[in-house]
């Protein structure tokens, strides 16, 4: 993952995984097949599996070492927060527009915060940290 955060940059990871998430939930929303409802499945993810790590490796490495801690415990708190409200959200929809159309819905959204992020990461990206040097890097990519 590392390699890929060097080559693409962290914020082209994330509008990238909220692309994969808006394919995903369209797909999802519109599956004919089991087949294309298990793929889209796994896009989604694969997509949660490049943005988690992602986001924490940007936050925990913007905090000092003194506040890493509470950084983390606010991710961990923002994200289980997210995992309650979007489920609760999305029930009155399903009920309103059923399921198919709930996760249209939803792929609308993540293709709009995959915008935003695209829009965003010349930003966030422009605040990678300097190159490690060489022996760093290749001992960080024997890791990954």
């Amino acid at each position: 993952m590392r390699r890929f955060r060097r080559r693409l940059g962290a914020g082209r990871l994330v509008a990238l995984a909220m692309a994969v998430f808006a394919v995903s939930f369209l797909a999802i929303g519109q599956a004919p097949l089991l087949g294309l409802l298990i793929v889209a499945a796994l896009g989604y993810g694969l997509a949660q599996g490049v943005l988690i790590p992602t986001l924490q490796d940007r936050i925990t490495s913007a905090a000092t070492p003194a506040s890493r801690g509470a950084v983390v415990a606010a991710f961990v708190g923002a994200s289980r927060a997210g995992q309650t409200a979007g489920p609760a959200a999305s029930g009155p929809t399903l009920g309103a527009v059923g399921t198919g159309r709930t996760f249209v819905l939803g792929g609308a959204v993540a293709a709009v915060t995959a915008i935003v992020a695209a829009a965003g990461s010349r930003f966030v990206d422009g605040t990678e940290p300097a190159p490690v040097e060489e022996a760093e890097a290749d001992a960080a990519a024997a890791v990954d």
